[in-house]
């Protein structure tokens, strides 16, 4: 089993899709991590000037506390093009690198050579763990590249609850209280967060696999859900129902809950994984 396991981690980490995902999720985060260093510079030469303006004391509010590297990192930047185009497609990101895996071996027939070797359900609980880890790093890699570029340029000042309209973080919304004490304890669950549902994101795309027969369908589906799921949320009037949405570390449409967010991973898991046993040990591979 740990054979299989690190043989389909080998194949999910080592192909050229996962570094063509790598590559492009994290283009869109450092031009990113430019573009919100460009911003920070531009205010900060502003507080400069209006510093030497008033005897080396700045006149105006500096809002030092929502100017910090937990406000500046894509994760909580809300105004920006590429947040948007990052969380918008952050599914295929997640689908692209392995999730069309198992339709792939099972058209050229790979299963077959493998489950007259072992048992079914190794392979396919091997599949599962590969799909889900290669989708979980092709999204975390490119945030965790965006954080690290903004921290070698922006302070990483603690945020002030008072900024908290500017911040994007406000006090119902899930672990809101580490923003304001922990930021960098909060910076890594967050990460934690979108490894997790990228992972998720991946499964779905594998269970597509036992469904369509082509290869598009299975990679562009869960995309096609986490917009349906978008669209959804335009009906709710407090509680943010959207992936897409509540995987950015702010507030973007309506606040998160973590009890919302657990149920979810809940169901994908208990769907993605289950459909994979159950329907792995019926399929017919010969």
């Amino acid at each position: 089993m740990k054979a299989l396991i690190r043989t389909e981690l080998s194949k999910a980490l080592k192909n050229k899709y996962f570094l063509i995902t790598l590559i492009a999720a994290s283009v869109i985060a450092v031009l990113s991590a430019m573009n919100q260093i460009n911003v920070y510079n531009s205010i900060y030469k502003y507080l400069l000037a209006d510093k030497e303006a008033n005897g080396g004391v700045c006149f105006k509010n500096p809002w030092l506390p929502s100017d910090t590297l937990y406000t500046y990192w894509i994760g909580a930047d809300y105004s920006s093009l590429y947040f948007s185009l990052f969380f918008l497609l952050l599914p295929l990101f997640a689908a692209f690198p392995y999730g069309w895996s198992y339709y792939m071996e099972m058209k050229k027939g790979y299963v077959k050579n493998v489950v007259t070797r072992t048992k079914k359900s190794k392979y396919f609980l091997a599949k599962y763990a590969a799909v889900f880890t290669a989708g979980g790093l092709a999204v975390m890699i490119p945030l965790l590249v965006n954080f690290c570029s903004v921290a070698c340029f922006v302070p990483a000042r603690t945020p002030n609850v008072l900024y908290d309209a500017y911040n994007g973080v406000v006090f119902p919304q899930m672990w809101s209280r580490l923003f304001y004490t922990h930021p960098l304890v909060y910076v890594e669950l967050y990460m934690l967060l979108n490894f997790v549902f990228g992972g998720l994101i991946a499964a779905l795309s594998l269970v597509t696999g036992f469904l369509f027969k082509n290869r598009v369908a299975v990679v562009i589906t869960p995309f096609l859900l986490m917009l349906g799921m978008n669209f959804v949320n335009t009906y709710s009037n407090k509680w943010e129902l959207s992936p897409l949405n509540f995987l950015h570390s702010g507030t973007i449409y309506n606040i998160p809950n973590g009890w919302i967010v657990l149920s979810k991973a809940i169901v994908l898991f208990a769907v993605t994984f289950g459909i994979t046993v159950w329907r792995g040990q019926k399929n017919e591979v010969f």
